[in-house]
């Protein structure tokens, strides 16, 4: 193996591992998400949802959910196009070759990232109304 062959598969290993390491991070915070979503959403519907002010901390909490669920859902497919495309889809060739490249992958990866940003910023917003409310 030549030395830029082994530079590029360290690349790609630390990459993976990154994206590896955060989805699972990710992954933790969401279970707990889910956990206390569903435990304040049974003891909302318990107590009655008459009051205005309820109602609307309800419809926040499950914009707030559903719109980190999308965040969580993004990053899996960006994570998933990810591998596929380094580990399966990508002939890379002789790497003597100018035009080696990974545009392809990043070009693929573009609307889960827009989505992923697109989530970000909505999220914050979602749950401090949730705490105003």
């Amino acid at each position: 193996m030549t030395p830029d062959e082994e530079n590029l598969l360290r690349d790609i290993g630390v990459l993976l591992l990154g994206n590896l390491a955060g989805f699972t991070a990710m992954t933790l915070v969401y279970g707990v998400f889910v956990l206390l979503f569903s435990i304040s959403t049974y003891k909302m519907i318990n107590r009655g949802i008459k009051a205005r002010t309820t109602v609307a901390m309800f419809v926040m909490s499950l914009l707030s959910f559903l719109i980190a669920t999308v965040y969580w859902s993004a990053y899996l497919a960006s994570f998933a196009t990810l591998v596929r495309g380094i580990l399966v889809d990508t002939d890379i060739g002789p790497l003597d070759n100018d035009d080696m490249s990974f545009d392809g992958i990043n070009r693929k990866n573009l609307r889960f990232t827009r989505m992923q940003i697109w989530t970000a910023q909505l999220l914050p917003m979602f749950s401090n109304a949730v705490l105003i409310s």
